[in-house]
């Protein structure tokens, strides 16, 4: 089961973005943009996240290092973490310094969601188990 899918980031991103007044983007393991507010974005490969994935922690983005990094804007990058493995990257656009109050909130909402996600599907596949035992 892939736990990062385009359908769950779509959802973290529209309902994150809605509350931070923020872009968002979220990035798989390789990097590449699979969900964004900004549409365009999704496809992209952003340098930032693959940052983030290399050093496994937080990568804050300034005006000047976006000017390095290919397919980035200022903001905060976090890796997303599922059952102690990075699945992907969230980005949020904007101040780095307005954002670091929000970035561990929308990490940590975003790790709640991908668990509560999976969890649902373990149920579910455990409950038709035991339906065809059933049968």
């Amino acid at each position: 089961m892939e736990i990062l899918t385009e359908e769950v980031a779509t959802l973290i991103v529209e309902e994150t973005a809605k509350r931070t007044k923020s872009n968002i983007n979220i990035m798989n393991f390789n990097g590449k943009i699979i969900a964004s507010f900004d549409k365009s974005r999704i496809g992209s490969i952003h340098e930032g996240a693959c940052k983030v994935l290399a050093c496994e922690q937080m990568v804050i983005l300034t005006k000047k290092d976006c000017e390095k990094l290919k397919g980035t804007q200022p903001g905060i990058n976090l890796p997303i973490i599922f059952q102690d493995e990075i699945v992907g990257v969230i980005g949020i656009t904007g101040d780095p310094k307005a954002l670091l109050y929000v970035a561990d909130l929308v990490k940590m909402s975003t790790e709640l969601l991908l668990y509560q996600n999976y969890f649902t599907y373990e149920l579910e596949g455990h409950i038709r188990s035991q339906e065809l035992f059933i049968e």
